[in-house]
């Protein structure tokens, strides 16, 4: 199954939430609307890969350059542009960095 879904993954039903169910139930909860701000890390990657973007500028990120507290700030930029819903997927770093 690996080899013809690389992204596939199974939650267990009485095990712990996977990052990857929980970005993908943010998806279905929000139908794609949403402004998603995100920190770099796997969870970075796992926003990228789970939440299926298919609105332009919907996922401010610094891209890949290792921008360590960037997530939390931009975050509240997020809150000052147009309407919607908007989140933040980060880690303890991002308080810990502040």
């Amino acid at each position: 199954m690996e080899q013809k879904h690389p992204l596939a993954f199974q939650q267990d039903p009485q095990g712990k939430v996977l990052p990857q169910y929980a970005i993908d139930q943010i998806y279905q909860i929000t139908k794609g609307d949403a402004y998603i701000t995100t920190e770099v890390g796997q969870h970075q990657m796992w926003t990228a890969q789970f939440y299926k973007f298919d609105k332009p500028r919907r996922w401010i990120t610094s891209g890949g350059l290792g921008t360590m507290g960037f997530g939390f700030p931009a975050a509240i930029g997020v809150a000052f542009g147009p309407s919607g819903t908007r989140l933040s997927s980060t880690w303890r770093g991002t308080v810990v960095s502040r």
